[in-house]
């Protein structure tokens, strides 16, 4: 009889993983997430910086914090690598540096400097509307919520057409000037110098009057984190070189007038680089309020 109620027992009990499953989240307050990201802000000295300093963001070892050991540092961390396109500055257009630090990199003490440059970037909206909602699905998969996290009205979208958006992104993706070394006399000592650049540095912008700065942003964004991008640009910027007709030309400006405007054609026609940029946007299309009208549905 007793193991009979035993059994009965065990066969009555809920499952452990159906018992889990219908426990709620447990809640973080905002004040110990706060406290969390900050040990992973800093400043750093650097004196090729204007200031003296240079900031580092959702960096433990830079800042002297040990490595995450429990599910909020891990989302943190995870949280920080999601979003770290969003955390690059885009000069002239758009700066990923919180105002007033200039009169934090003064502070003489350095608890105190990095305790201020934390706080700075934690009452930075562009800074929280980037990291706080990938934190916050990654704290669900860890069980987690946050208690109180700020929250920001989705920002207005701007839809637009790949022929619209291409100049946009090509600004970022460009041949460097043609440099071919010469001696003092000024005859040719070497071969042309042949290289381009996938950065946040602002390019001339070409085609474009009075170019969006959002979509100035969103064009870098969409294509700095892409491999698929540097490799097909690597792809054609090779077989431009390789062309007859860029091998007679005979000027640097013209070799380098010939690479971007084919280069240009290349990439806005290729469905890969297309492909990867669509992919790319649409992961961070509400973040940067920009969103394309003619990416296939299934690459969104």
């Amino acid at each position: 009889m007793i193991a009979a109620a035993i059994l009965a027992f065990i066969a009555a009990a809920p499952a452990p993983a159906e018992a889990s499953a219908a426990q709620p989240d447990a809640a973080v307050p905002w004040a110990d997430i706060r406290k969390s990201i900050g040990q992973t802000i800093c400043a750093i000295a650097d004196p090729r910086m204007p200031d003296g300093y240079r900031t580092a963001t959702g960096d433990r070892a830079a800042c002297g914090a040990p490595p995450a050991a429990h599910p909020l540092e891990r989302a943190i961390d995870s949280a920080f690598e999601q979003s770290r396109p969003l955390l690059v500055s885009v000069p002239p257009v758009f700066s990923a540096t919180p105002r007033g630090l200039q009169a934090v990199f003064a502070v003489k003490e350095p608890a105190e400097r990095n305790r201020l440059t934390a706080e700075a970037y934690l009452q930075d909206e562009d800074f929280l509307r980037a990291v706080l909602p990938r934190l916050q699905r990654n704290l669900r998969k860890e069980g987690l919520s946050c208690a109180e996290c700020p929250a920001f009205e989705p920002k207005t979208m701007k839809s637009l057409t790949w022929d619209d958006f291409f100049p946009y992104v090509s600004t970022f993706v460009r041949p460097d000037p043609v440099h071919t070394p010469s001696v003092i006399e000024g005859k040719p000592a070497g071969k042309p110098e042949y290289s381009f650049h996938v950065c946040s540095g602002l390019a001339e912008m070409t085609g474009v009057k009075e170019p969006d700065p959002v979509l100035l942003r969103a064009g870098f964004v969409s294509a700095f984190p892409a491999r698929i991008v540097r490799e097909r640009t690597f792809f054609h910027f090779g077989a431009i070189l390789a062309e007859d007709a860029f091998k007679k030309l005979e000027t640097d400006q013209a070799r380098t007038e010939y690479l971007r405007e084919h280069l240009d054609m290349r990439l806005r026609s290729d469905p890969a680089f297309r492909l990867a940029v669509c992919s790319t946007l649409a992961q961070y299309s509400s973040d940067l309020g920009v969103a394309l009208t003619d990416c296939p549905a299934s690459d969104q």
